[in-house]
C-alpha cells in the first residue's frame, strides 16, 4: 500500500487576493478529493488559510501495480477558497456570516511523487518512508506542506522499472483512398496498448494521440517501393502522443483538425470545413467525456457532521465536491457554535431575566466555479514515457527468452471508445505491430525505427471470410451500400495499413536488465556440478551407462604414486627432487657433476633443508648426513634417467611434423614422463608437469588415431580432474573435444568447467578457445539461453580487442555476433587440428551454417559508417570452412577427399575422349589461354584470392608425388602452358598416339624435314618432336597439379601473402593479406615444418654453389662454330618480335609476391624456422639440419657444419644433415688443388652418402652436385667414386624434360637449357661409366645426353649449340671405340640437323 500524507503549514501569495478569502488544501486523485482533518474555523479576513491534513492511500492487486500508479499517475494538491458573498453585510463580530461562498478546485498543482522512486534504498527494508518540507507552486498561492510518503521498497521486492516511449506513428501514403473528413481519418483520440512477451493481454499505457503534419526526411537510398513512397513527398502525417494526457486537450484537438484538413482538403475550403466539423466534434466529445466522468449535477443535501469525501462513498465527481463542501461547512458551523457558547458563557446572566441569544446557529454555503475544469482539461497522467514495473523473475525470464529465441513486443493502436458515438467501427481502425527484441541482447535500450503497422488477426480472418462469402466482384455490390453511417470492411477502412504506416519507439530497461559478464560466466560455469559431484552423480545414477563411463568409475588409470609420507620423508624427497633438477641443469651444459661444487653453489637451499631437519629433532651432524645420503641416492638414478620435464620438452619438439609411425615412438616419452612424475608425487596430489605429460600422450594418441590409446589418455585426464581443477587449459580443451566426439558431451562439458580460473579469460587465447568449445557443447546439450549469453560475451570481447583487426579480420560493429562466433569456431578447429585432435572438428563445423548466418548486425543502432559486403564475407567464411574440412581430411590421411573438396568438381574427373589434339588446340589459341592455377578452385564455393586456399591445397600433395622437372620454368614461375591444360582437365590419361612422318612439308633453312614429326591429330601449323609428344601424352592432370614442386610454389605464395603489410587488389577485390584461415601462419608448426622440409628439395643448389665439372666443356673451336650457325638461324627464330607462347601466359599476380632470388627466399623462410627451433632447449634434429642447409647455401660454411653436427648429436641417422655435409664437402673441392686433400674430401663424401642412405628425388640437385664432385677417372679410387655417383644419378633418369611446344613452323621456342635437364645427368653417367663401366655404356650415355637436350635442332642458343657440337664429336668417338661405326656415322650426320 502507498500512503501519502500532506499537512498544510502555510500559504504564500504571489498575487494579493482581490477579496478576503480563506484557503484550504486537499489531495485530488482520479477525480476524487481526499482530506483527513479540517479544523473548526471561524471566517476571518485577517487569516488567509486553514491548516488542513489530507491522506491518500493507494491499494492495488500487486505491489508492481501500486508502484506503477505512483510513477505514472498524477496526484494533485488542490486549493479551495471560502469567502463572503460579494453583497453581504459584514457582521459586527466579523465572522457571523449566515452565508458563505465555497469555490472548490480554485488552484491546483501536481505533487512530484515519482521522483522519490529513484533514490538509493536499503535492500533490507520492506517499505520506504520519506518526510520532507516542500513548497507546492499553484497558479497563485505557494503552499508550504509537510509531505510524508510511504511506499513498498523496490529493492527489497527486487522490482525493476521499464520505460516505454513512442516517438511517432508515421503515415506515408497520400490518404486518397479514404473519406475526406474526420470520419475517414480521425484527427484525435488514439490509444496505444502494449503486450509484453509471454503475456496474453494488452495493457493500455497511452491515450489521446492526435494527428500532426511533419516533414519527410529520407536518410538512405530508397530500396523498395515503400521507400520511394516516403521519398516522393515533402511532408506526411503522424500520430503523436503527448507526454501527459488529459481527458480533453483542446490545443492538441484543434491542432489535429488543422493539420489533417490541410493535408487531405483543398486549402481554399479546408478552413471552413474544419471549423464546422471541429465545432460539431467538440460538442459530442465534451458530452461524451462528461458522461464518462459522471460529473453530473451538484445536489445540496445534508450530510453527517465531519463527513469526509471518500472514493468508496462518492458516486460522481459532483458528489465528491459536494461532500467536501459539506465537510468545510461543518467545520465552520462547529466553530461558530463553539464561539456562541463561549460568548454566552462569558456574558453575565440575570436569573430573573434570562437573555435570549440572537447569534446565528448555521451558515449556508453556496458552491461557485467550474468543477469540471480540472477533471476534463487539467487532470493528466504520464502518457508517453510511462513506466512498467517488472519483477526480477519476470525480467530474468524475459531476458532468458530473448537470448534463446526471437521475441517480439506487440503494439496495438486503436480509437478511443467515444468514437463509437460517431458511428465508427473502432475495430476497423485498429492496427498492430510486432517489434523484435533482439536489440535487448546487447543493450538495455530498445530503439526501433519505422516498423510497419499491420492488420490484426481478427481483421485478416474477417477479410478471408468476406472473400469466401462474396466471390463476385465487390464493385458490383458497392452501390447497394447507401447509409449515412460510415461502415466499410476492414480491408477498405483501415487507412493506417492502406497508407503504409510505421511506428518508431524506444524502451529503456533497468540497468540490472543486462547481467555483468562475471555473473553470466559464473552462472554458465555452474551449468554442470563440480567434477567430483558429476562423477559421483553419474556413478550412482539409475540407468544404462556407456562402457567409457563404467571405466571412468574404476580405479585410477595413472601409474602408482608415492604412499603417504611423514614430515621427515617429505623433506628427504624434496632434497632428492632438488638434487636431480640441479644435476640435469648442470649436466645439460656438459659439465661433470661435482659434489663439492654442488654444495657450495646451493648452500642457501641446503641450509633451508638442514634447518627443517633440525626442527624435527636432529643435530647438525645427523642432518648433514641425511642431506648427503639423500643427494647421493638421487644421483645414482638421475644419471640414467631424464627428468619428466626434459622428456616432455623433447616429446613436444618431436611431435612437430611427426606422422603416425613417429607418434608411436614419441608417445613412449610422455608415458615415461607420466610414470616418473607420479613417483615424485604424494598420494592424492598432481602437478602441472603431470598434466603436460598427459597432454602430450593425448596428442600422440590422437595423431595415431587408435581408439584404445585415446581412451586411456582420456581416462587419465578424468583421474586428474577428480583430484583438482585443471591448470593446463589445452588438456581440458583436447580432452573435452575428444569426449564429445564419442558422445560423452556432458562429461566433456564438466571437464571444460573444471579448468582453473576460466572466468579470467581476457588476454588468454587458450581460455578463449575453451569458452568457444564450451559454446559448442552448450548447443549440443540444448542450453540455448546460456549459449547465447556466452556467444554475446565472446563477440563483445573480439570487438573490444580487435584493434586494427589484429585479432580477427573484417570485424566491426556492423558485423553480427553469429559471424564472429562462426570465425571463432573455425579458429578453434584450426587450434584442435594443429594440436593433433581432429575427431570433433566435423561436429563443430556442422554448427556453422554459412547460408543461414546473418552477416549484418541487426542489433546495432547505426551502421552507416560501415560498409558490409555480405556476399564477399559469406564467400570468405565458406572458403575458411572448406579449408578446415580439407585440413581435417589431410590430418586423417584422406588426401583424395581433400583434393575433391578443394578443387573444381571436374578437375580430376576421368573423361573418355582425351587426346593430344584437345590440349594442343586449347594451347594454340591466345584468347582461350586466360587461366592460372587459381582457376583450379570453384569460384561459387571458394574465394580463390584467399592465400589459405593455396597453402591448404599444397598440403594435400606434400610428400605424395615425384617432381617432374618440367614443372619449373626459370626461377619460380610455373609452366603455365601445361598447368592451364591441367586446370581445364585437358591433359590425356596416358593415351599414346602413333606419329606419322610428314615428308611433304617444305623444309626451312638448316632444318631437315625428314626429322620433323607431325601427328594427324595435331592442329594445322603446329609441330612437335616425337619425344615431346610422348612426354605430353604421359602427363595427366593430377601429375601436373599435385606434386611437391607446385606445392612449394604455393607455399611461397601463401607465405608471401601473409607477410604483406597492406591489402592487395586481386581478381575478386581487395585481399586481406595478413589473415589466413583464422590463425597466424607463423604459429602453425606443421605448416612451417612442411614448408622448410620442402625447401631443401627445391632450392637451387647448383645455382648457388660451385662444384667440379667431370667432363670437358666446349672449347674455342666448338664455340666458334656455334656462333657461326646461330647467326644463320637467329633471323628465323622470332620474326614477329613477340614470343607467341609467352604472350599467352596469364598475369598471375600472386606469383609477384614470391621473390625470384633464392637467397631472399631463404631469408624469408629462415625467420619462422629459427622461431620454431628456439621454442625448446632440445631441438628437433631435422630442423637443425635444415637451418644448416640454409647457412650452406648462403656460403656460411662454418655455421652450416656446426648445425649439421648438432643435428647428428641428436639423431645420428639424420639424412638431411649427412646430405648437407656431403654437398658442402663437394663445394670445398673447387677451392683447392691439393690432390691429397681432394681425395680425403671425396672419401668423406662417400662416407656421408653411405650414412645418409638412399638419396632419392627430393634431393635431386644435391644428388647431381655430389655426383659430379665424386667423378674423376684420374684418381686412385675412381671406380668407387664412380659407382657412388651412379647410385645417386640412376633414380634421376626418369625425370622428364621440360615440354617444348612449337606453335608455328617458322619459329623456334627457346627452351630452358640448365644442368637440371636430362642431357646433364646423362653426361655425368657417361663420365662415371669411364671408370666403372664398359665402352658401350659410355657411348649410350653420351648418345642419350645428346638426345636429352631436346628442342629443335641445331639449337636455340650459342651455349646449347656448342654443347651439341661437342657431344656429337664425343658420342661419335665413343661409338667408334665400341666398334659401332654405323652409330658413329649417324651421330655425325644427324646430330645437328632434323
Amino acid at each position: 500500500m502507498i500512503d501519502i500524507f500532506v499537512e498544510t503549514q502555510g500559504i504564500e501569495l504571489k498575487t494579493p487576493l482581490t477579496e478576503p478569502q480563506m484557503l484550504l488544501s486537499t489531495i485530488y486523485y482520479q477525480r476524487n478529493i481526499y482530506v483527513q482533518d479540517i479544523p473548526a474555523t471561524l471566517f476571518s479576513e485577517q487569516v488567509n488559510y486553514i491548516p488542513t491534513k489530507a491522506r491518500l492511500q493507494i491499494e492495488r492487486e500487486s505491489i508492481q501495480q501500486e508502484l506503477e500508479a505512483l510513477s505514472n499517475e498524477t496526484v494533485y494538491l488542490t486549493v479551495h477558497a471560502v469567502s463572503a458573498p460579494k453583497k453581504a453585510k459584514k457582521p459586527a463580530d466579523g465572522f457571523s456570516y449566515n452565508e458563505l461562498v465555497f469555490q472548490p478546485l480554485l488552484y491546483f498543482a501536481p505533487l512530484d511523487l515519482s521522483s522519490f522512486l529513484s533514490g538509493e534504498f536499503d535492500a533490507n527494508q520492506q517499505t520506504v518512508k520519506i518526510t520532507q518540507q516542500i513548497k507546492v507552486q499553484t497558479q497563485n498561492p505557494t503552499v508550504n506542506v509537510k509531505l510524508t510518503l510511504q511506499f513498498p521498497n523496490p529493492r527489497y521486492y527486487k522490482l525493476n522499472f521499464c520505460q516505454f516511449k513512442l516517438k511517432n506513428v508515421s503515415i506515408f501514403g497520400n490518404c486518397n483512398n479514404v473519406q475526406k473528413n474526420y470520419l475517414g481519418i480521425p484527427p484525435y483520440g488514439y490509444n496505444l496498448s502494449l503486450q509484453l512477451p509471454q503475456q496474453t493481454t494488452y495493457r493500455q499505457i497511452m491515450k489521446n494521440g492526435f494527428i500532426k503534419l511533419a516533414s519527410t526526411q529520407q536518410t538512405t537510398e530508397p530500396e523498395t517501393y515503400k521507400d520511394l513512397l516516403k521519398a516522393s513527398q515533402n511532408e506526411h502525417l503522424q500520430i503523436q502522443f503527448p507526454t501527459n494526457a488529459a481527458q480533453i486537450n483542446q490545443t492538441e484537438l484543434e491542432s489535429g483538425f488543422k493539420d489533417l484538413y490541410n493535408k487531405i482538403l483543398d486549402p481554399k475550403t479546408a478552413e471552413k470545413q474544419k471549423q464546422t466539423d471541429l465545432t460539431l466534434f467538440n460538442q459530442k466529445l465534451t458530452a461524451s467525456k462528461v458522461q464518462s466522468l459522471r460529473i453530473g449535477q451538484i445536489v445540496n443535501k445534508e450530510d453527517d457532521k465531519k463527513k469526509r469525501p471518500n472514493s468508496g462513498q462518492t458516486e460522481t465527481f459532483a458528489h465528491s465536491v459536494q461532500a467536501l463542501k459539506q465537510a468545510v461547512q461543518n467545520s465552520y458551523v462547529e466553530a461558530l457554535l463553539a464561539k456562541n457558547e463561549e460568548v454566552l458563557k462569558n456574558t453575565p446572566q440575570d436569573p430573573k431575566k434570562p437573555v435570549k441569544s440572537t447569534a446565528i446557529s448555521t451558515i449556508a454555503f453556496t458552491i461557485e466555479g467550474q468543477i469540471e475544469k480540472l477533471a476534463l482539461y487539467n487532470d493528466t497522467v504520464k502518457n508517453n514515457g510511462s513506466s512498467i514495473v517488472l519483477s526480477e523473475q519476470d525480467l530474468q525470464q524475459m531476458r532468458a527468452s530473448i537470448m534463446s529465441d526471437d521475441l517480439y513486443l506487440s503494439i496495438k493502436i486503436e480509437l478511443d471508445e467515444f468514437w463509437s458515438g460517431f458511428g465508427l467501427d473502432r475495430d476497423s481502425f485498429t492496427t498492430v505491430s510486432k517489434i523484435s527484441l533482439n536489440q535487448l541482447r546487447i543493450s538495455d535500450q530498445l530503439n526501433v525505427q519505422d516498423v510497419i503497422l499491420q492488420l490484426t488477426p481478427e481483421q485478416k480472418i474477417k477479410i478471408e471470410e468476406l472473400s469466401k462469402a462474396q466471390p463476385t466482384s465487390s464493385r458490383a455490390q458497392k452501390p447497394a451500400q447507401k447509409t449515412a453511417v460510415v461502415k466499410q470492411d476492414s480491408s477498405e477502412v483501415n487507412f493506417l495499413v492502406q497508407n503504409y504506416s510505421t511506428v518508431s519507439c524506444e524502451m529503456l530497461f533497468d540497468k540490472n536488465f543486462i547481467p555483468t559478464e562475471t555473473s553470466i560466466l559464473t552462472q554458465i560455469l555452474k551449468s554442470a556440478p563440480k567434477f567430483k559431484q558429476q562423477i559421483y552423480k553419474a556413478k550412482n545414477s539409475v540407468g544404462p551407462k556407456s562402457e567409457f563411463m563404467k571405466k571412468a568409475f574404476e580405479t585410477c588409470h595413472l601409474p602408482p604414486q608415492q604412499c603417504s609420507q611423514n614430515a621427515l620423508q617429505q623433506v628427504l624427497q624434496n632434497i632428492k627432487n632438488f638434487t636431480v633438477t640441479e644435476f640435469h641443469k648442470e649436466n645439460g651444459t656438459g659439465i661433470v657433476f661435482n659434489k663439492t661444487e654442488f654444495i657450495s653453489k646451493n648452500k642457501q637451499q641446503l641450509q633451508m633443508f638442514k634447518k627443517q631437519l633440525i626442527d624435527m629433532g636432529m643435530n647438525i651432524t645427523e642432518a648433514h648426513a641425511q642431506i648427503l645420503h639423500a643427494a647421493q641416492e638421487a644421483l645414482s638414478s638421475s644419471k640414467i634417467e631424464s627428468t619428466p620435464t626434459e622428456l616432455i620438452e623433447f616429446g613436444n619438439i618431436s611431435l612437430n611434423g611427426a606422422n603416425k609411425q613417429q607418434a608411436t615412438q614419441i608417445i613412449k616419452l610422455f608415458g615415461q614422463a607420466i610414470t616418473r612424475e607420479r613417483k615424485m608425487l604424494q598420494l592424492g596430489h598432481k602437478s602441472v608437469t603431470l598434466e603436460q605429460a598427459v597432454l602430450g600422450e593425448l596428442k600422440c594418441a590422437c595423431l595415431m588415431q587408435q581408439n584404445q590409446v585415446v581412451e586411456r589418455s582420456l581416462l587419465r585426464t578424468i583421474d586428474l580432474c577428480k583430484q583438482d581443477e585443471l591448470e593446463c587449459v589445452m588438456l581440458g580443451i583436447l580432452a573435452a573435444a575428444q569426449l564429445a566426439s564419442i558422445k560423452e558431451e556432458q562429461l566433456g562439458l564438466s571437464i571444460i568447467l573444471n579448468i582453473k580460473d576460466l572466468i579470467d579469460y581476457k588476454g588468454n587465447i587458450d581460455k578463449i578457445y575453451a569458452l568457444t568449445l564450451l559454446h559448442t557443447l552448450l548447443i549440443k546439450l540444448n542450453f540455448q539461453e546460456k549459449k547465447n549469453e556466452l556467444g554475446q560475451i565472446l563477440a563483445k570481447y573480439v570487438r573490444e580487442n580487435n584493434t586494427n583487426q589484429t585479432l580477427m579480420g573484417s570485424v566491426n560493429d556492423a558485423i553480427s555476433d553469429n559471424y564472429i562466433i562462426a570465425n571463432l569456431k573455425l579458429s578453434l578447429c584450426e587450434y584442435l587440428l594443429m594440436n593433433k585432435s581432429s575427431d570433433f572438428v566435423a561436429d563443430i563445423l556442422a554448427q556453422i551454417e554459412v547460408d543461414n548466418i546473418d552477416i549484418k548486425n541487426t542489433v546495432v543502432k547505426e551502421q552507416n559508417k560501415f560498409v558490409v559486403d555480405e556476399k564477399s564475407l559469406k564467400l570468405q567464411l565458406k572458403t575458411k570452412l572448406i579449408l578446415i574440412q580439407s585440413r581435417m581430411h589431410f590430418v586423417k590421411g584422406k588426401i583424395g577427399d581433400m583434393r575433391q573438396l578443394l578443387a573444381k568438381d571436374t578437375l580430376f574427373a576421368k573423361k573418355q575422349d582425351q587426346s593430344g589434339v584437345n590440349l594442343l588446340q586449347y594451347l594454340q589459341s591466345n584468347e582461350q589461354l586466360k587461366a592460372s592455377y587459381l582457376d583450379m578452385f570453384d569460384s561459387n564455393q571458394l574465394d580463390p584470392t584467399l592465400p589459405g586456399v593455396l597453402a591448404q591445397f599444397a598440403l594435400s600433395s606434400d610428400s605424395s608425388h615425384k617432381v617432374p622437372a618440367l614443372l619449373r620454368v626459370g626461377g619460380s614461375k610455373l609452366p603455365q602452358i601445361v598447368v592451364c591444360g591441367a586446370i581445364q582437365n585437358r591433359l590425356p590419361q596416358r593415351q599414346y598416339k602413333t606419329l606419322n612422318i610428314n615428308e611433304d612439308r617444305s623444309p626451312t633453312p638448316l632444318v631437315k624435314s625428314s626429322s620433323i614429326y607431325k601427328s594427324n591429330d595435331l592442329p594445322p601449323e603446329m609441330i612437335m618432336s616425337e619425344d615431346t609428344y610422348n612426354q605430353v601424352m604421359e602427363l595427366n592432370t593430377q601429375s601436373v597439379l599435385c606434386n611437391s614442386l607446385v606445392a612449394f610454389d604455393m607455399y611461397l605464395v601463401a607465405f608471401g601473402m601473409y607477410l604483406q603489410k597492406a591489402n592487395r587488389t586481386g581478381y575478386s577485390g581487395s585481399l586481406d593479406c595478413p589473415i589466413l584461415t583464422g590463425f597466424q601462419i607463423e604459429d602453425d608448426d606443421v605448416l612451417i615444418t612442411s614448408m622448410v622440409k620442402m625447401s631443401v628439395r627445391h632450392l637451387p643448389v647448383l645455382q648457388m654453389m660451385n662444384f667440379p665439372t667431370p667432363y670437358p666443356r666446349p672449347g674455342e673451336d666448338e664455340i666458334s662454330v656455334a656462333k657461326r650457325i646461330f647467326s644463320q638461324i637467329s633471323a628465323n627464330m622470332f620474326t614477329s618480335g613477340v614470343d607467341p607462347v609467352q604472350s599467352t601466359f596469364t598475369n598471375d599476380y600472386l606469383s609477384q609476391l614470391v621473390p625470384q632470388d633464392p637467397a631472399v627466399i631463404i631469408y624469408m623462410l629462415q625467420n619462422p624456422l629459427v622461431r620454431l627451433i628456439n621454442k625448446c632447449k632440445q631441438q628437433q634434429p631435422t630442423l637443425l639440419a635444415i637451418y644448416g642447409w640454409y647457412q650452406m647455401l648462403l656460403n656460411k660454411q662454418q655455421n652450416a657444419l656446426a648445425s649439421f653436427q648438432r643435428a647428428l648429436q641428436f639423431d645420428c641417422s639424420e639424412h638431411i644433415a649427412w646430405t648437407g655435409i656431403a654437398t658442402a664437402l663437394g663445394n670445398q673441392i673447387t677451392k683447392t688443388t691439393d690432390q691429397s686433400l681432394i681425395d680425403k674430401l671425396r672419401s668423406k663424401i662417400v662416407e656421408c652418402v653411405t650414412r645418409a642412405g638412399s638419396l632419392q628425388i627430393p634431393f635431386q640437385q644435391a644428388s647431381i652436385a655430389i655426383a659430379q664432385s665424386l667423378i674423376d677417372p684420374q684418381t686412385e679410387k675412381a671406380t668407387l667414386y664412380a659407382m657412388t655417383a651412379q647410385k645417386l644419378l640412376k633414380p634421376l633418369q626418369s625425370v622428364s624434360n621440360l615440354v617444348p611446344i612449337v606453335p608455328f613452323q617458322h619459329q623456334f621456342y627457346e627452351i630452358e637449357f640448365t644442368k637440371l635437364s636430362r642431357w646433364h645427368i646423362k653426361r655425368l653417367m657417361a663420365a662415371a661409366a669411364v671408370s666403372c663401366g664398359r665402352q658401350i655404356d659410355v657411348a649410350e650415355a653420351l648418345q642419350q645426353a645428346l638426345d636429352g637436350i631436346g628442342g629443335s635442332k641445331p639449337g636455340s642458343s650459342i651455349e646449347e649449340l656448342a654443347e651439341r657440337i661437342l657431344l656429337v664429336t664425343e658420342a661419335a668417338a665413343a661409338w667408334e671405340a665400341a666398334g659401332r661405326n654405323n652409330e658413329a656415322e649417324n651421330v655425325m650426320a644427324e646430330g645437328l640437323c632434323e
